[in-house]
């Protein structure tokens, strides 16, 4: 293996592991909105009724939480190809990557062109995550909530989670 097949590895991997992570935190800020908008249409909940609706939201696929986010009226007509896209390369770098990238990533060419699909697959996820942050904001004023504090429960809980096996 020469140095630059390794670091042109280096460079699709890195891609990956960045794309992957959006991709990741999209999810988790979908839920997170999800959860939001049962808190909204109930005119809040008691922390058992919370802990039900995360407990069942958490069982539904990415594509089921767009879709009822999409039938509640938060994704907004001009995004919605950009969601679905999203949802698309998600699926694609969780479930078929490898098996269709193998080829391509055996050359040095393949290499650089996985690389660059990877950074604008990224950047696509991206977008759709800045924008489910900005509805997210939007849910959490609306119920009145204080933006930090709400972050700052958010990530304890998340911590949580990420600790339980």
């Amino acid at each position: 293996m020469t140095g630059e097949t390794r670091d042109l590895e280096d460079e699709v991997f890195a891609a990956f592991g960045r794309a992957m992570s959006t991709a990741q935190c999209l999810e988790v800020d979908l839920l997170s909105l999800s959860v939001l908008v049962g808190v909204h249409a109930r005119g809040g909940v008691t922390p058992e009724e919370l802990s039900d609706l995360d407990s069942r939201l958490s069982k539904r696929t990415l594509g089921g939480l767009m879709h009822a986010l999409q039938k509640d009226g938060y994704l907004e007509r001009t995004m919605h190809a950009a969601w679905f896209r999203a949802l698309d390369i998600r699926n694609g770098l969780a479930h078929r990557f490898f098996i269709d990238n193998t080829e391509r990533l055996t050359t040095s060419a393949g290499q650089r062109e996985v690389t660059a699909e990877l950074r604008e697959q990224d950047a696509a996820l991206e977008v759709v995550l800045q924008e489910v942050r900005a509805v997210q904001k939007q849910v959490i004023r609306a119920l009145g909530v204080n933006l930090q504090d709400f972050q700052r429960l958010f990530e304890t809980e998340y911590r949580k989670i990420m600790r339980d096996p």
